[in-house]
């Protein structure tokens, strides 16, 4: 679990090519038995231990958790982290906000797109949330929702692999340093 936390499983970015190139089909066609046959389909991956980004890898990371936890990944994360935190409107699905207040996609001529949906790749990071809930996930790591919060997430963006590209990788965190800044995930 700690290499497909950090990137260095060795399992490929996506589980297809020509995410961009075919304006998003690939994506909304995609299915739980898609991912399934692919998974199976892997018979080597690639080199373990080399920072490789996988959004495969971290679906597969958020699937095994949620199964174990004998739920969806969407219903653990709700249940574990976003109810614990009071935030109500952080949800995977689009139709779960009225069609106003979402932003509107748009592809590269420039053209509206769907809202984005990746069956069974939801731990990857297809998310929909609002600024309020952005800024209590953000005071959790901070300390501000209490100490065991800020001890439980900070663990998440401590360097966990040495990668020279980004410094370091954390849990599923990608993290670098700046000088104005400071410490960055």
């Amino acid at each position: 679990s700690l290499q497909l936390a950090t990137h260095t499983s060795g399992l490929p970015n996506n589980p297809f090519k020509g995410i961009i190139l075919d304006g998003g089909k690939a994506l909304r066609n995609f299915s739980a038995a898609d991912y399934k046959q692919f998974l199976e389909g892997i018979h080597k991956p690639g080199k373990t231990g080399k920072f490789r980004y996988s959004n495969l890898g971290m679906a597969l990371l958020g699937n095994v958790l949620a199964d174990q936890l004998g739920s969806s990944y969407e219903n653990a994360v709700r249940t574990h982290i976003l109810n614990a935190l009071g935030m109500t409107d952080t949800h995977v699905a689009a139709g779960a906000y009225d069609i106003h207040r979402l932003a509107i996609g748009h592809g590269r001529n420039g053209k509206a797109v769907p809202a984005f949906h990746w069956s069974c790749m939801e731990p990857s990071g297809v998310w929909r949330s609002t600024s309020k809930d952005m800024m209590t996930y953000l005071q959790a790591h901070l300390g501000y929702s209490g100490a065991s919060w800020k001890s439980l997430l900070g663990k998440t963006t401590l360097p966990a692999f040495k990668q020279t590209k980004l410094e370091h990788a954390g849990l599923a965190w990608q993290l670098s340093s700046n000088k104005e800044l400071g410490d960055c995930a």
